[in-house]
């Protein structure tokens, strides 16, 4: 077995860190995988990939795993969310399972991770988190002989449009509108960190960080579906893309005094009908299995079901206050 970094890897087989050629290499990678459990492409793109890449140190956190052919066979990454919570994403090709080649990748995600550990407070819990397919039964082995322990089951749900939905209603009062670049940035940050306070592992963000989202080249204000009271307040939104092959949502959002009023459903049928008239006939969500808004019955009343789901497995490197769960309850 060669050796990287302490790590055993299958003869021939050599690691190096990501480069930003290597994007394209990375989609296939992940699209292989889904493929290979019999689920839908998450329809990823190489914006996606970037995005994410602008959050890490690229010669630190990420790592590819090239087979003797010179193919990827493998990839991992590592992000700090801050507040101690740690993340790690890795991908073993179909072709290069059962070789070890996963319990490296696992491996040099943790090693990473404790040296970025000392960045949270002190007396903060350090945690890290690595999520794999339901279906991925030798990943989700891996993982538990590496010490982790499930925490969360996440489901992609899904909706295949048969027709133009009806045009939503909502409470007196309210209106459903489009965001406006320019004006509306602070106000719907505000609402939707306000709004994911109380979810699990919810790290708040600042401002400037999360505007950046905007500067995507695929960002459509149109898809972006806000909900505005009487006052000016906004106290629901809807944060949706076009993918691939799809439409995507990545947020839906409401502020807790104003749940259980229909404002999240009336935000799903209108993205719908937006979808629809683009063109596009599936569109997909993710969301907490165990989320305490009772999101999920919202969207399976609107008609979505789950389509996959993911294990999100926990290790903690560091024991300590969850700073995540002391915000919440304070």
């Amino acid at each position: 077995m060669a050796q990287y970094d302490g790590v055993a890897l299958p003869e021939e087989y050599t690691i190096r860190h990501a480069r930003d050629q290597d994007a394209q290499d990375i989609l296939r990678l992940i699209d292989a995988c889904d493929h290979s459990f019999g689920v839908e492409s998450g329809g990823y793109t190489e914006v996606d990939i970037r995005e994410g890449w602008s959050d890490l140190n690229m010669e630190r956190d990420t790592w590819c795993v090239i087979a003797p052919d010179g193919g990827l066979a493998a990839y991992g990454e590592v992000t700090d969310h801050g507040s101690g919570k740690l993340v790690a994403d890795g991908y073993v090709h179909p072709n290069h399972r059962g070789k070890g080649v996963g319990t490296a990748i696992v491996r040099l995600m943790e090693e990473r991770a404790r040296e970025l550990a000392p960045n949270a407070l002190d007396g903060a819990e350090v945690s890290l988190g690595n999520g794999v397919l339901m279906l991925d039964e030798a990943g989700r082995a891996i993982l538990e002989r590496e010490g982790y322990t499930i925490a969360r089951v996440y489901w992609e749900m899904r909706i295949e449009l048969s027709a133009e939905p009806a045009e939503p209603t909502l409470p007196a009062g309210l209106r459903l509108r489009g965001f406006v670049p320019g004006q509306d940035e602070r106000a719907v940050f505000e609402t939707i960190e306000t709004a994911f306070a109380d979810h699990w592992e919810h790290v708040p963000r600042e401002f400037d960080e999360w505007r950046t989202r905007l500067e995507r080249p695929d960002f459509d204000p149109s898809l972006w579906l806000l909900v505005e009271a009487a006052d000016g307040t906004i106290p629901a939104a809807l944060l949706g893309w076009i993918r691939s092959d799809h439409g995507w949502i990545s947020t839906v959002g409401t502020l807790r005094e104003w749940r259980g009023k229909g404002l999240a459903s009336a935000l799903l049928k209108a993205a719908f009908r937006a979808y629809w008239r683009r063109g596009v006939r599936v569109v997909a969500l993710g969301v907490d299995s165990q989320n305490p808004t009772g999101a999920t019955h919202v969207y399976e009343a609107a008609g979505m079901r789950a389509a996959s789901s993911a294990v999100i497995f926990k290790k903690v490197l560091r024991p300590g206050v969850d700073l995540a769960t002391s915000a919440r309850e304070g």
